[in-house]
């Protein structure tokens, strides 16, 4: 389930005196609950290991 808890406009991105961008930035605030739990095991005692990209 995801709520949204809140949001609101940040504005000094584009009023302050280092003006980055003519646009004001948006800030969000949610509430996540992850669907089910996750697995957690230790790699070293891991039936097979895992595949790494390096």
């Amino acid at each position: 389930m995801t709520a949204l808890r809140g949001c609101s406009y940040v504005h000094d991105v584009r009023t302050s005196e280092d003006r980055l961008t003519d646009h004001s930035a948006l800030t969000v605030s949610l509430t996540l609950r992850p669907a089910a739990p996750l697995t957690v095991t230790t790699p070293t005692r891991a039936a097979e290991p895992a595949l790494t990209l390096l």
